[in-house]
């Protein structure tokens, strides 16, 4: 016997041209997806342009910046180059306010705005919390322009340590727009942590800090001596290697904020 097999019809309205029922939504999510793609692309970068940071009378924490950065491998651009169109354009967004770029040779250039909306002038200080070779601060407003240079050894050497080597005071009038240019070189690692404080309590917390660190490190000292003196009452090593593990953990915590630079080593010239 043989069969015969019946292909069943299944009746619709579909034409042979129209796509199947179940590839239209997929089609619609890859379009979506593709819409996503280019608004991501083309109107974000528009949308997150750095604004400018509007000063506020009497603020009792830190405002962090909205920076731009341009990156200079070979170190030779100067403040005209990087504000001519060609590098001008190449500045880039900072994703972070706090941006890390490890160990190079490279120098950096930050841009930002601040604005000062009130009708009294008002001055802030803008603290670089972070230990460089050398920075730069460009300022421009319509019609002036003010440049200050700070270089970490030649100001270590040439004055007394100070807490704010790398604090700037910016002054603005009522109703004053500023834009700033900042040139960092480090031979270490290069980490940008700038913030506008207000001076007196910019000043109030680090003495603060300062202080506490001193008792800190006193103690730690004085507890590196009295075991010490242990090793040579006893004669037991293990009090010796404590006494040198305390004396490396504070020549350590030093050296990472490079207070041993600014406060112990700069006395060298002068003694000598």
């Amino acid at each position: 016997m043989k069969f015969r097999q019946i292909n069943p019809i299944i009746s619709d309205n579909r034409s042979e041209s129209e796509p199947p029922f179940d590839l239209v939504p997929a089609s619609l999510f890859a379009k979506s997806i593709y819409i996503v793609f280019l608004c991501y692309f083309f109107f974000i970068p528009i949308a997150f342009c750095a604004s400018p940071l509007i000063l506020e009378k009497g603020n009792h924490s830190p405002l962090l910046l909205e920076m731009e950065i341009l990156e200079d491998p070979s170190g030779d651009l100067t403040i005209e180059d990087v504000r001519a169109p060609e590098f001008s354009s190449q500045f880039k967004i900072s994703p972070t306010h706090r941006p890390n770029f490890g160990f190079t040779q490279s120098a950096f250039w930050f841009r930002f705005q601040i604005k000062n909306p009130e009708s009294y002038s008002h001055t802030v200080a803008l603290e670089n919390y972070a230990v460089y070779d050398q920075i730069q601060l460009h300022q421009f407003t319509d019609d002036q322009y003010r440049f200050q240079n700070k270089e970490l050894f030649s100001m270590v050497i040439s004055q007394k340590p100070r807490w704010d080597l790398f604090v700037f005071e910016l002054e603005f009038a009522p109703h004053q727009t500023k834009t700033f240019y900042l040139r960092v070189t480090s031979a270490i690692t290069l980490q940008f942590v700038p913030k506008i404080w207000e001076p007196d309590l910019l000043r109030e917390l680090r003495l603060k800090e300062h202080f506490y660190f001193g008792l800190l490190w006193g103690f730690l000292g004085i507890l590196a001596v009295f075991n010490i003196y242990i090793y040579l009452t006893l004669r037991d090593r293990a009090f010796l290697y404590y006494a040198a593990y305390l004396i490396c953990l504070i020549f350590y915590r030093m050296e990472a904020n490079w207070w041993d630079t600014i406060y112990v080593f700069s006395f060298i010239p002068r003694v000598c």
